[in-house]
């Protein structure tokens, strides 16, 4: 349960996150709006220059940003500002000293100022694109944040009502355990049951369960990656293209070159992925078509979780999880309720069998 708080957490963060860009973007645009409708007066320019800021740490920088005074009349007040645009970032040098060649010292410029406000004048009034980018950007983190929250809260582990047991937390796995016996997976030949085990259940993962339900983690990165990709190609639309679309470009190869790696690694294993249960042991074999093949005495079976996934809700699967056992499971199964009652009821019956023959 606190893996699954924090990754609900973390969307929830994302969903903070994204509704505070997107409420700063609708004030810059809403603002910018507005500024295009001021009044307008002459104004000079007295000062322009470049500045340029030095920023240490592990990855040095330098940004560079237009430096603009002017000054002007209103009603007969003067005033002086060093704003040209509603909102602007740093440049590079060329793209600042680029916006400085349009204003040079002694320059007459139109100047837009605040009616209500004179003191608060631009030049431009054109909205930049961190601006335009901040409402695509942040509405997909919000919509991250919701899915993917939703997402992680549904991927819960439903414990089984067929064996009480206490959930004490911290607890060691074996504190449920009466006997204090330790299950334990030992290394098997093959899947096959031995001459006087009789198979009582035999079966697969649903494959596209098994494969997109496998790793939340992974998922809730790749996720993430996703919808910065998707947010940065959409606003590199509106603005600086080659920035936005290359840094979202750079999210997007990321995010689809981590997920075909994942695709790629449970296809590999997904065939020789196979579940068994006698009326003495379970078998589990993973892997690819050679596999890897183990085995649990039912008698060291205590109690069966069920943990599902989203995708597992999607297609009404779910994982057997032995507890006992330090988490393996039998993942993405059909019917997952219906083969954890049959491996406690036959556990059970192991168990009194053993514990009557001991007793004469």
């Amino acid at each position: 349960m606190r893996g699954k708080k924090t990754i609900v957490l973390f969307f929830v963060l994302f969903a903070i996150l994204g509704c505070a860009i997107l409420f700063s973007g609708i004030l810059g645009i809403e603002r910018g709006g507005a500024i295009k409708g001021w009044p307008t007066t002459d104004g000079i320019v007295t000062d322009s220059y470049v500045q340029s800021v030095h920023h240490g740490g592990r990855s040095p920088y330098t940004s560079h940003s237009p430096m603009l005074t002017y000054d002007y009349i209103v009603n007969g007040d003067s005033y002086r500002s060093t704003k040209h645009a509603p909102s602007h970032g740093t440049d590079s040098l060329a793209s600042a000293e680029a916006i400085l060649e349009e204003y040079p010292v002694g320059t007459t410029v139109l100047v837009h100022y605040d009616p209500g406000n004179p003191a608060d004048s631009v030049l431009e009034t054109a909205i930049d694109a961190d601006t335009m980018a901040a409402p695509f950007i942040g509405g997909s983190l919000i919509l991250l944040g919701v899915i993917g929250g939703i997402w992680a809260y549904r991927s819960k582990s439903d414990f089984s009502p067929f064996e009480q047991f206490t959930k004490n937390k911290g607890a060691p796995k074996r504190a449920a355990n009466p006997y204090n016996i330790g299950a334990t997976w030992q290394p098997c030949m093959d899947l096959n049951p031995q001459w006087d085990e009789k198979v009582l259940w035999r079966g697969k993962p649903l494959k596209p369960s098994y494969l997109l339900s496998r790793d939340r983690n992974s998922v809730a990165f790749l996720m993430v990656f996703l919808f910065m990709a998707i947010a940065l190609v959409f606003a590199g639309l509106l603005g600086d293209i080659f920035a936005f679309v290359g840094v979202g470009g750079i999210f997007l190869v990321i995010a689809l070159g981590s997920f075909a790696v994942l695709l790629v690694k449970q296809l590999k294993t997904y065939p020789g992925t196979e579940y068994l249960l006698t009326d003495k042991r379970l078998l589990s074999k993973t892997g690819g078509i050679e596999g890897n093949c183990w085995s649990i005495d039912l008698r060291n079976i205590y109690r069966v979780m069920i943990s599902r996934t989203f995708f597992e809700d999607v297609y009404k699967t779910g994982s057997l999880v032995f507890s006992d056992t330090n988490g393996v499971d039998f993942a993405a199964i059909i019917n997952p309720e219906e083969v954890a009652r049959r491996i406690e009821e036959v556990a059970k019956e192991k168990r009194r069998a053993e514990i009557s023959l001991s007793a004469y």
